[in-house]
């Protein structure tokens, strides 16, 4: 699946047909509930990234590329997350999905870290 209020045109076009493109989505975790892990595969981009922390806050875990992790400051368990080639990717995906055990543990670390923010930013 995938999420975005602004979706290019030719981004639709030419997904794969196993990608669901979901568009605007008013409850976002009506939709997060339903999955297993996320994936922000951003080739460039500025400021933190809202679907990663959106992810973590859902007890998602969350491949992401390196511009996605821009910003956050990761702990190392949640830097494992982060996929440099298209091979990562489909290896950290696949790990994550598969491997119950190893999704909740970081599913875990991604919930208290998004806790932990919140915390330092209440102060």
């Amino acid at each position: 699946m995938s999420w975005a209020a602004r979706c290019r045109g030719s981004w639709r076009v030419y997904r794969p047909p196993e990608v669901v493109a979901l568009g605007f989505v008013p409850v976002l975790a009506d939709i997060l509930h339903q999955l297993r892990c996320t994936v922000v595969p951003l080739r460039y981009g500025a400021g933190l990234k809202g679907k990663v922390l959106d992810s973590f806050a859902h007890g998602l875990p969350c491949v992401m590329s390196e511009v996605a992790a821009e910003g956050l400051d990761l702990p190392e368990e949640l830097a494992w997350l982060i996929a440099r080639t298209p091979e990562e990717f489909a290896d950290k995906l696949q790990r994550v999905h598969t491997d119950a055990e190893f999704n909740h543990q970081l599913s875990d670390v991604g919930l208290a870290y998004i806790q932990a923010r919140g915390t330092a930013r209440q102060r």
